[in-house]
């Protein structure tokens, strides 16, 4: 992504904040044995989500595809069991979020994740 990179501690994870040139915030949230298991962004549009979902990204575009045979506009909102992706909002404003339920940590609300 080539941005400016800053690690938070929480617990029960460690936050990475990467803010970008074109103007994101991405903040992945990854266990203590180093595995990414959320992700969240804002900004402006034009966000790589291939780079940003790594090996989700097949799955979420075989979902994405689908939802959108029956909505063609308005936000991307998908419930799979082993990914949630949700993204809101329009060119210049964007936000989304996208997270694996099975490797959340037992005592993490799902709501944290922004």
């Amino acid at each position: 992504m080539k941005g400016t990179h800053r690690v938070v501690s929480a617990t029960p994870y460690v936050l990475h904040e990467i803010q970008t040139p074109g103007g994101y915030a991405v903040r992945e949230f990854v266990s203590p044995g180093g595995s990414v298991f959320a992700v969240s962004w804002s900004g402006p549009g034009g966000l790589d989500l291939q780079s940003l979902l790594g090996a989700y990204f097949g799955p979420f575009q075989q979902a994405a595809t689908a939802q959108r045979e029956h909505q063609r506009r308005g936000p991307i909102l998908l419930n799979t069991p082993g990914l949630v992706f949700e993204q809101v909002g329009h060119m210049r404003a964007i936000h989304g979020r996208a997270y694996v339920p099975q490797l959340l940590p037992s005592n993490m609300d799902p709501n944290d994740i922004r």
